[in-house]
C-alpha cells in the first residue's frame, strides 16, 4: 500500500488497524465469558479491553484519514468507497 503517512518507511494505518480488532474480539470473549461463569472479574476485563479498542480505534483513524485525504485522488472510486 502507498501512504505518505510512514513511520520507517512503511504505512501506519495497516500497522494500527489489528489492535482494534484484536481487542474488539477480546472484549466479546471476556463478556462471554461473564456470561457463562457470572464472574464480575470477566466483566472488568471486558469493559477495559472495549475501552482501550475505542481508544486505538481513535488513533487508528487519523492516519487513515490522512492516507484517504492525501493519498486518494478525487473523482475515483476508491475516494467515494472510502468516504462511504
Amino acid at each position: 500500500m502507498y501512504s505518505k503517512v510512514k513511520i520507517f518507511g512503511h504505512p501506519i494505518h495497516p500497522m494500527l488497524v489489528a489492535f482494534p480488532i484484536a481487542l474488539y474480539t477480546s472484549t466479546f470473549v471476556a463478556l462471554l465469558l461473564y456470561q457463562i461463569t457470572s464472574e464480575a472479574l470477566w466483566f472488568r476485563i471486558g469493559l477495559i479491553a472495549n475501552i482501550a479498542g475505542v481508544v486505538m480505534a481513535l488513533i487508528t483513524a487519523v492516519p487513515g484519514f490522512l492516507d484517504w485525504a492525501i493519498d486518494i485522488p478525487g473523482g475515483t472510486p476508491a475516494k467515494s468507497a472510502g468516504l462511504i
